[in-house]
């Protein structure tokens, strides 16, 4: 579903054009939209107006935003529209007579789901209701007009390019999930000039690890009325404008280096205002309507720091994201039509085989008749025809709404990662392709996760489905083979120790969203078995930067899921290599639990502990049953892998340093 929401303020003149432009798009049967009028506390008839087009459609809709600001306006309309995607018009733009067509087009693209795009912008043209002032130019794109070319592309994060908010069109779930319910640069208002509070959301979204793309499909008209030409009227846009970006550049940085930036900054504004002065000497006096706007914009950036330093730090969102993130649930589960409760997200490599009996599973699950759920199916570069697969299910699938989605960079975490952004679900139960969930499972997830807000994670039982029995010895191996028991709780639940790493596996995890969201950083150290690099510890490296954020991990003793361990999986170097690949993530993992001064003597205690009982274990390798010698061996290939891992760690992403 797709919104389009207009922010107006005193628009009764203008909504008419955009509202009728909307009426007459084309190539709109398929699309289910609706339209939503955020009214800024106008004091002129833009009600009225807005009842007068409601009486012909029943598609516009209308809602009333109290604080002022069109940052404020923009946030009622993500929280009270149900759609996926949030395009947003000002009330002085006008579409083309395709352009939702388009939108909804590119919005369901391959190319925006490949690259995670949170947010797309398109072309503006302007149309100027008189004269266009000499040297316009030079300041046309402060007046939200774009041309960026004919090919689509990716904003680079950290460049101050970015698409403004006429035309923006944002993956609600990805607002939700990265943007504040409070922003701190509000738009302009009748106090305040200062801008930018569109660019302020975009970042929020590239530092969450969503794209912010162009469409040069998507095209608008922009009014410009001459009074927006006056040089009073220019000094004070300007001013705001330049005012506002020390905002935005502060938060593009880590708060470490912030204190660089009025020196760093500060000599670049500075030299661009000398280069400026040398090439008009007259223009700190002139009059000149653009010379005033570029004079205006140069010294309010340059003096933005010392302006707005104060302000930004007496503003800035300090309190901790979970409970950002939770308000804007309860805010977004109030007046919204439909918000899944929980989500299940299925990662997939090359699974096309595995898929219709998963399916026949979650077919089977007894779901309560409240309970709001829905499924994405995550492909990470299959070439077995997972796609295909999918995409015939997703024909009779009727259960739940069922998403696919593809994420391009290689390994499970990548592809956990990709499923928590996309969904808007509170909670996100991970489900892996061979791992059959009881039919009560769901129901059970939901219950303990509601019984226990506390939780950061949870997982329950994993029960063994071999294809062939395995003698009883290789029994005390299932933990390599994520099948977990959980003896030491005796059926109760409870939390897990973290510390010793005795923790849940991914193959049934059940995470608490915003928790995630507000700790576990987006890219991952361990992304999972890789052709050519083996190393586990993808499942775990969530779960223990959640526990170093205060995050409890629970054992849910009434969730059981089976996993199918085919023949295959219990070859004998098969287990080797697998159990080493465990070994290997040992000291990655404890190190983000362990403070950095204590790194080297982790380090030291991990390879002389481990190295001493591989060698304890040379004996039993000798032994006359093959089951018992095969599981001193795999268990062996366990602890030198631990052994090795400080090695290891420098071959790791990010293996200087673990994210923080």
């Amino acid at each position: 579903m797709l919104t389009v929401a207009i922010p107006t303020y005193n628009g009764a003149d203008r909504l008419p054009i955009v509202l009728e432009a909307l009426l007459g798009q084309v190539e709109t049967q398929a699309i289910d939209w609706d339209i939503w009028v955020i009214d800024n506390n106008s004091d002129d008839r833009t009600r009225e107006v807005v009842a007068a087009f409601q009486a012909r459609s029943a598609r516009i809709h209308w809602d009333q935003e109290p604080q002022q600001g069109a940052a404020f306006a923009r946030q009622r309309a993500i929280v009270r529209s149900g759609a996926d995607w949030v395009a947003f018009l000002d009330d002085d733009t006008v579409p083309d007579p395709d352009w939702v067509a388009r939108v909804w087009q590119f919005a369901q693209s391959d190319w925006v789901d490949r690259n995670l795009v949170g947010a797309f912008g398109g072309r503006i043209l302007p149309v100027l209701e008189g004269l266009e002032p000499v040297g316009f130019a030079r300041i046309r794109s402060l007046f939200a007009i774009v041309d960026r070319g004919d090919r689509p592309f990716v904003y680079e994060p950290g460049r101050g390019l970015l698409p403004p908010s006429a035309g923006l069109v944002v993956r609600r779930a990805a607002w939700l999930a990265a943007v504040p319910p409070r922003l701190i640069l509000g738009g302009r208002t009748g106090n305040t000039w200062l801008t930018s509070e569109d660019l302020e959301a975009l970042v929020y979204l590239q530092r969450a690890g969503y794209s912010v793309a162009y469409c040069p499909s998507l095209c608008l008209s922009h009014r410009l009325p001459a009074t927006r030409f006056t040089a009073d009227y220019l000094r004070s846009f300007a001013q705001g404008i330049g005012w506002s970006r020390y905002v935005v550049r502060l938060l593009r940085v880590n708060r470490s280096r912030r204190f660089l930036i009025p020196w760093f900054y500060g000599l670049s504004d500075l030299r661009r205002l000398l280069c400026w002065w040398l090439q008009h000497p007259g223009g700190l006096r002139s009059r000149d309507p653009v010379l005033v706007c570029e004079r205006s914009l140069l010294i309010s950036t340059l003096t933005s720091p010392w302006v707005m330093g104060r302000w930004f730090r007496d503003r800035e969102h300090r309190g901790d994201r979970q409970a950002i993130a939770r308000a804007v649930q309860r805010a977004a589960g109030s007046s919204q039509p439909w918000t899944p409760q929980i989500a299940i997200a299925i990662p997939i490599y090359n699974g096309a085989d595995r898929l219709p009996a998963l399916f026949d599973r979650l077919q089977a699950l007894a779901i309560p008749p409240d309970l709001r759920w829905e499924i994405w199916a995550i492909d990470n570069n299959s070439s077995d025809g997972t796609i295909a697969q999918l995409r015939q299910i997703q024909q009779t699938w009727n259960r739940c709404p069922l998403h696919i989605s593809q994420e391009p960079r290689q390994g499970a975490a990548f592809a956990r990662q990709r499923a928590v952004r996309l969904t808007a679900a509170p909670w996100v139960a991970f489900l892996d392709d061979d791992n059959w969930p009881e039919p009560d499972w769901l129901r059970e997830a939901i219950a303990f996760a509601e019984a226990h807000p506390q939780v950061g994670a949870f997982g329950g039982k994993v029960l063994g489905a071999y294809e062939i029995d395995p003698p009883p010895p290789l029994r005390d191996l299932e933990g390599y083979l994520a099948i977990r028991s959980y003896p030491e709780f005796a059926d109760r639940p409870g939390p897990f120790l973290a510390q010793q790493l005795r923790l849940p596996p991914a193959a049934a995890l059940i995470v608490n969203r915003a928790a995630w969201l507000a700790t576990v950083p987006p890219e991952p150290q361990l992304s999972g078995k890789l052709a050519g690099r083996f190393v586990q510890g993808d499942d775990y490296e969530p779960l223990l930067y959640l526990a170093r954020a205060g995050w409890e991990i629970w054992f849910a003793p009434r969730l059981k899921t089976h996993h199918q361990i085919p023949a295959w999986r219990l070859d004998r170097a098969y287990l080797i290599r697998l159990a080493r690949a465990c070994g290997l993530a040992t000291f990655a993992l404890k190190r983000i639990i362990t403070p950095p001064i204590a790194w080297p003597g982790l380090a030291l205690r991990i390879m002389v502990a481990n190295g001493y009982k591989a060698l304890k274990l040379r004996s039993l390798r000798q032994d006359a049953d093959p089951s018992i010698a095969l599981t001193a061996t795999v268990r062996q290939a366990f602890f030198w892998g631990c052994a090795l891992s400080p090695l290891v760690q420098l071959r790791l992403p990010g293996g200087q340093k673990p994210k923080t």
